[in-house]
């Protein structure tokens, strides 16, 4: 079964609506290879009509499935997210939140989870600790995990929110399952944002945001599209999806970790230069 056409445009993926209606006004893509990985940005201005996404940036990184991965396409995969987390960020946050958005015991909706589970939460550790090995830490890192609305009793938003103060976080790095419209996307994109987040895109509904204005500081949203919304009742799903997630949320956590823990990647490519310089 395939999407119907008015569903093209309710994909939580920017790149989605933007292939849907490549011409919108106020929307500059950019695109380019770095080895075999695909990366899309799309520069959203506030003067784009019916886009259906903030203004901001968004960057896609497309890969084949995770069940072809050899060993050095991974390195490579992983050596893109890290270059692309980094972007987002101006310098190394002092004090990292990191929120995995999501059911854990929902396959489609577990990314986010287990996204936080295997981030190494270093804001527990010592500083003794790094000194004693040489190992240099500029951001300490917290998790949050605040499951759903339906199993908590509290809105997901409330939770973050309540976490990123106690932890006087300076930036927000949210995790989560997506929808898209096209099946050739399952679990084949990571598509990162500096507009943050709705909790409960994907497989659930949201209302509330995340997001730089209602938290206070930079907050970069991951997502991972998990499921196709064929139309407003039913979604379809691959098979191999729960070895697809995990695989992707192994690859994402090590991102992170060496993207704010490891030395600065290098790389002879810039994912700056797909965005537009100027202001939005």
């Amino acid at each position: 079964m395939q999407p119907s056409s008015s569903y093209i445009t309710a994909s939580d993926l920017a790149l989605d609506r933007h292939r849907a209606s490549p011409k919108k006004k106020g929307v500059i893509f950019r695109e380019a290879l770095f080895g075999d990985v695909h990366f899309s940005a799309l520069t959203v201005r506030e003067n784009a009509k019916d886009f259906g996404k903030p203004a901001g940036r968004y960057l896609s990184i497309a890969f084949p499935s995770p069940a072809l991965w050899s060993e050095e396409e991974k390195e490579e995969l992983l050596l893109a997210v890290r270059l692309a987390i980094r972007v987002f960020f101006k310098s190394p946050p002092r004090r990292l939140l990191i929120a995995g958005l999501g059911n854990r015991r929902l396959t489609a909706d577990s990314l986010g989870p287990l996204v936080a589970e295997r981030v190494n939460a270093t804001a527990s550790l010592p500083e003794a600790i790094f000194a004693q090995f040489g190992v240099p830490i500029d951001t300490r890192v917290a998790i949050c995990a605040p499951d759903v609305f339906s199993k908590t009793g509290i809105e997901s938003v409330r939770t973050v929110e309540a976490a990123s103060r106690l932890f006087d976080a300076d930036a927000l790095l949210a995790f989560d399952a997506l929808a898209t419209s096209e099946k050739e996307r399952l679990l084949r994109v990571i598509e990162l944002t500096d507009t943050g987040t709705v909790p409960g895109g994907g497989v659930k509904q949201g209302k509330e945001a995340l997001t730089a204005a209602t938290l206070g500081i930079p907050t970069v949203a991951v997502g991972v599209p998990t499921v196709v919304r064929a139309d407003a009742e039913h979604f379809l799903v691959p098979r191999d999806l729960e070895e697809g997630i995990s695989a992707i949320a192994s690859l994402l956590s090590r991102a992170v970790d060496l993207a704010f823990h490891g030395d600065a990647p290098n790389a002879d490519f810039s994912i700056q230069e797909l965005f537009v310089s100027e202001e939005l």
